[in-house]
C-alpha cells in the first residue's frame, strides 16, 4: 500500500501494490476506497495492520482463537494470526483503476 487520501469522514483511499489480490480483480496501481465505520463480517475485504508494522488488503476470516487472512490468489496461501496481531482499519468498498 502507498500513500493515503482522505475522501470524506471515515473513508479514505490507499494505491494497492502486489498481486495478491488479483483473482478479483484488484491489480498493482488499482486505487482502493476504504470505509474505517463499516462494520467487518467474515468475508469481508479489509485493511489490516499486522504485528503493527505491515499492512495488507485481504479477506478476514475470525475463526475462534485467530484470524485468518486470505488473498485471492491461489498461489498464495491463507495465513493465521492471533487476534491481537491484526487492527482492521477498514472495509474494502470500491476500486478503481486509470486506463
Amino acid at each position: 500500500m502507498s500513500e493515503m487520501i482522505i475522501t470524506k469522514k471515515g473513508r479514505y483511499t490507499l494505491e494497492f501494490r502486489g498481486e495478491t489480490m488479483r483473482g478479483i480483480g484488484i491489480y498493482d496501481g488499482d486505487i482502493v476506497v476504504i470505509d474505517q465505520s463499516a462494520p467487518v463480517k467474515n468475508g469481508d475485504i479489509v485493511v489490516a495492520l499486522v504485528n503493527r508494522e505491515e499492512v495488507t488488503l485481504k479477506r478476514y476470516y475470525r475463526m475462534g482463537d485467530y484470524v485468518e487472512l486470505r488473498a485471492e490468489n491461489p498461489t498464495i496461501q491463507p495465513i493465521r494470526y492471533p487476534p491481537n496481531s491484526v487492527e482492521v482499519q477498514g472495509k474494502l468498498i470500491a476500486s478503481l483503476r486509470e486506463y
